[in-house]
C-alpha cells in the first residue's frame, strides 16, 4: 500500500516473486485509488489532462468509462511514482531482482512500477480559454500494453538498422505501456463557456 496524505493506492502481490519466463497476466496490475477522507478535489490529488471533444463527451454522457494515456520518458513522472533511494527505484515486492528497470520493457506482461495517486482527473478540452471541463473521480488505476487499431498488442524490438515497422514483431521484448484510468462519478461538470 502506496501512502499519500489520505489517498492511497491498494493493491495485491503476487504470492510469490514474479516469473517473467512466463506470461503474466497484466489484467492483474489493478490499484484501486483510496480517498479514506473523501477530500475534495485540489492541485495535489488531481492530475491536469487535455482530451478531445469526442471522448470528453463519451465520459460525461456515461458511454466511456477508462481514460487511457501512453506512458513515455516525456510523461513518466506525470503518471508514475518513480521514488529512488540510493540504490535503486522503489517497485513492486513481487519483481525478480534481475528485472530490466525500464518502462518500455514487456517482460512478458509485467510492469513493475508504481502509478501515482491520483483520486481525480481534471479534464480540459483542447487549449481554448472558454473550453467545456470537468473533474472526474478517479476509482481505479491499472496498466496495460498498447494495441493497434485491430486490438492486437504492440510488441517491438528496438534496432536501429531496421525500420520502424521492421521492429514490430509479436515476440518482441518492449511495448508501449498505457496507464488506465478507470472512472468513478463526475465530481463537477463545466460547460463550454466557463472558465477553468
Amino acid at each position: 500500500m502506496e501512502e499519500n496524505d489520505e489517498i492511497y493506492l491498494d493493491y495485491d502481490l503476487a504470492d510469490n516473486i514474479v516469473d517473467v519466463s512466463k506470461p503474466f497476466d497484466y489484467n492483474t496490475l489493478l490499484y484501486s485509488v483510496v480517498n479514506e477522507g473523501n477530500q475534495s478535489p485540489s492541485k495535489e490529488n488531481s492530475l491536469y489532462l487535455t482530451i478531445d471533444n469526442r471522448w470528453f463527451t463519451e465520459i460525461i454522457e456515461g458511454r466511456k468509462d477508462k481514460e487511457f494515456r501512453e506512458i513515455k520518458d516525456t510523461t513518466v513522472n506525470r503518471y508514475l511514482n518513480i521514488q529512488q533511494t540510493e540504490e535503486n527505484v522503489i517497485i513492486r515486492d513481487d519483481a525478480p531482482e534481475d528485472l530490466v528497470l525500464d518502462i518500455y520493457m514487456y517482460n512478458n506482461g509485467y510492469f513493475p512500477f508504481f502509478p501515482r495517486a491520483y483520486a481525480y482527473l481534471k479534464l480540459a478540452v483542447g487549449y481554448n480559454k472558454d473550453r467545456a471541463w470537468a473533474i472526474i473521480e478517479v476509482k481505479a488505476i491499472s496498466f496495460e500494453p498498447q494495441k493497434d487499431k485491430k486490438g492486437n498488442m504492440i510488441r517491438f524490438t528496438y534496432d536501429e538498422n531496421v525500420s520502424t515497422k521492421e521492429m514490430i514483431t509479436p515476440d518482441g521484448e518492449s511495448t508501449f505501456w498505457m496507464i488506465v484510468y478507470h472512472l468513478g462519478k463526475i465530481v463537477e461538470y463545466h460547460p463550454k463557456g466557463e472558465n477553468l
